[in-house]
């Protein structure tokens, strides 16, 4: 079930707007407003980063096993400026979900970024 916090795997486009490719994304739209047909608001999940972190960026928790219930197997991190809407038919996979605290770290920090949403075409 797709909800607030979900870490899933789609078909991302790049900042630049230019076609993307598959890439872990984290969900920050609230979990009752994620409808069917309704797209979403996601961030993009990057493993290309550098320190110290630019301030949109968040530090992901991970497992090198990919083991409990993030599902990320590496350093990563959270871009809250690269924001995207999708819709539940993008959604390739589920990978796992974030810690509450995380998901409340990200979701102020898309605050200051929001006019960035990357638009997905009508259905």
């Amino acid at each position: 079930m797709l909800q607030q916090g979900r870490i899933v795997w789609a078909n991302v486009p790049r900042p630049d707007g230019s076609h993307g490719k598959p890439r872990t994304a984290a969900i920050i739209t609230a979990t009752e407003e994620i409808m069917d047909t309704d797209p979403f608001v996601v961030v993009a999940i990057s493993s290309t980063f550098h320190e110290p972190l630019r301030d949109p960026e968040v530090r992901l928790p991970f497992h090198s096993r990919g083991e409990g219930r993030i599902g990320l197997k590496r350093p990563t991190v959270a871009v809250c400026d690269w924001l995207i809407e999708l819709r539940k038919a993008q959604v390739l996979q589920e990978v796992g979900s974030l810690p509450t605290r995380v998901v409340i770290e990200i979701v102020e920090k898309t605050r200051s970024y929001l006019h960035l949403i990357r638009k997905c075409p009508p259905t």
